[in-house]
């Protein structure tokens, strides 16, 4: 069945994709897809990410229902790793528990890999907090350098959900360390991207170095064996690290994320980008001419303290978090109160958004007095 869906794949209406053809898009031998139709031999979990990529991404899932359980059955040992690690990039949440499930009492490699990779399965579906993931890993002794090497990665990123920055940096240098010991180009690659992820997220908010953080998000973007659906939050990223600097690259960033949401079928979210992202970089750049687009009472409050709305403003200011960082910066805008940006300045700090502290200090800039107390909170290493 596989070889079928395969062959109908490399069928266009032009012209068909040759055997050769996608051997070279592969960087596999000429006679890797010959001796695969011919029943010479199987295609490996990389070879078909990429063949799929460029054939026909959309039939992605309809290939992964059948690998799951033809390589299960199969007992391919390798392969079964590499579906683990493919599943959960594709979040194919359903697919990787299968697999788990079935490598429990493999040999010990896999049943390794099915550890780690059922602690990661808690983290994706968010069914346990972060500190009771973080006890399930202090819990597992990984005896592998690709199980070290996530689990370090896992680690890393439950750290910074808990806002425990340094340990996060302290972790992701380690499991850099065992990600380059790694020989599976696939698996050393997709780990790679993983940590970049969390870097690019890092270094944008806790140290609002946009350099880094762009490049970061650029390398996952241009990971070979990701899909769309992992790395295309890169794109919101991009959006944000533009938004003091360019409207254009912002807003360009934030469409190609909306519609890669739209493309994806995640239409909750991509309208909340629209209602959010897009509309607050918008308002910032005065891109929005008399009407409110937003149902979002934040992102009101931004519109309002621009166009200098105090009743409504103040309506609204009325039932929200009036500690909440961004409602403390449009209260100094509307209200031309310094004191409410500075604060606003040290919340973001404080919350580990070094960046958004971008807001108000730039809103400081027209009060002198406020200018060297700013510069150094603005300072302030949070990792």
């Amino acid at each position: 069945m596989l070889r079928k869906i395969l062959q109908s794949m490399m069928e266009k209406p032009k012209k068909d994709v040759t055997n050769s053809e996608l051997s070279r898009i592969c960087n596999v031998d000429d006679a890797t897809f010959s001796n695969f139709f011919s029943y010479k031999r199987d295609l490996s979990i990389p070879i078909w990410i990429l063949s799929i990529k460029h054939l026909n991404p959309s039939r992605e899932n309809e290939v992964l229902d059948l690998l799951v359980p033809d390589t299960i059955k199969s007992e391919d040992r390798e392969k079964c790793r590499h579906l683990m690690e493919y599943t959960s990039t594709r979040r194919r949440l359903d697919l990787l528990e299968t697999i788990v499930d079935s490598q429990e009492k493999a040999p010990r490699e896999n049943k390794d890999w099915a550890k780690v990779y059922r602690i990661s399965l808690h983290y994706q579906r968010r069914d346990k907090s972060n500190a009771e993931i973080l006890s399930m890993l202090d819990s597992y002794s990984p005896k592998f350098t690709e199980t070290k090497a996530f689990y370090l990665i896992l680690k890393a990123r439950v750290y910074y959900m808990l806002k425990e920055y340094k340990s996060m940096f302290r972790v992701a240098l380690e499991a850099e360390k065992e990600i380059n010991k790694i020989c599976s180009l696939y698996i050393k690659e997709n780990y790679l991207a993983r940590l970049n992820e969390l870097y690019a997220h890092a270094y944008l908010y806790l140290r609002n170095d946009v350099k880094k953080a762009r490049y970061y998000a650029n390398v996952v973007i241009n990971s070979r064996f990701l899909c769309a659906n992992f790395h295309s939050h890169m794109y919101h990223l991009l959006g944000t690290s533009f938004l003091f600097e360019s409207y254009e690259e912002s807003h360009e960033n934030f469409l190609t994320y909306y519609n890669l949401l739209q493309k994806q079928g995640r239409h909750d979210l991509a309208k909340e980008t629209l209602n959010l992202d897009i509309y607050f970089c918008k308002v910032l750049w005065g891109k929005l001419l008399g009407t409110i687009e937003t149902n979002d009472p934040i992102e009101r409050m931004h519109y309002l303290a621009r166009i200098g709305d105090k009743k409504e403003f103040n309506e609204l200011y009325n039932k929200t978090n009036k500690n909440d960082p961004f409602i403390l910066c449009y209260k100094g805008i509307i209200e031309n109160d310094p004191e409410s940006l500075q604060e606003s300045l040290l919340e973001f700090i404080n919350s580990g958004n070094k960046f958004f502290a971008e807001l108000p200090k730039k809103e400081l800039e027209i009060y002198p007095a406020y200018s060297a107390s700013t510069r150094v909170l603005s300072k302030i290493n949070i990792a």
